[in-house]
């Protein structure tokens, strides 16, 4: 009888006992914010020749939103494989919702990119997707940009590239 107790409480120990666990909550948030659904952290593709941003390094820039709020002086880049917006703020980069409707790049000369997402084009180019704009008025010039992944090889080498 002394055996059998011993192998159910032996068995019952191996059964709840755990050397190293994953708790996914604990993952999802610290990578989604819980109330918006926003990134924390912006996943890059590294395996790819290439970038997927319109620029690779921080530009300083603003956001516009729709109640006249301007957020100044930010570091922004643009994917352009994803048509999005990333936000450096102490070294961490964010993704800027698409409810901000109008985001403005500026250069080390002073000219600024504007990029509106308002506009409905076809099914692809939406108003959820960011369209830089080159003038506006009565016709409106706007450019499209994106980024898409192409696998190819080169001659004489059998890799696969992205």
């Amino acid at each position: 009888m002394k055996k059998y107790l011993f192998l159910f409480v032996f068995l019952l120990g191996i059964h709840f006992s755990h050397a190293q666990s994953v708790d996914d909550r604990v993952w999802n948030r610290t990578t989604v914010d819980q109330v918006t659904g926003n990134l924390f952290y912006l996943f890059q593709y590294i395996d790819i020749k290439g970038s997927q941003f319109l620029n690779d390094k921080w530009t300083p820039g603003s956001i516009f939103l729709y109640d006249h709020t301007i957020f100044k002086n930010l570091q922004l880049k643009f994917d352009e494989y994803n048509n999005q917006f990333a936000l450096n703020r102490n070294d961490t980069a964010y993704r800027v919702s698409a409810a901000a409707p109008e985001i403005h790049l500026y250069s080390a000369r002073g000219d600024s990119m504007v990029f509106k997402n308002r506009y409905t084009i076809n099914s692809s180019i939406t108003a959820d997707k960011y369209l830089q704009v080159l003038a506006e008025g009565k016709t409106s010039f706007l450019k499209f940009t994106k980024k898409d992944v192409e696998e190819y090889s080169e001659y004489g080498d059998a890799t696969k590239y992205k």
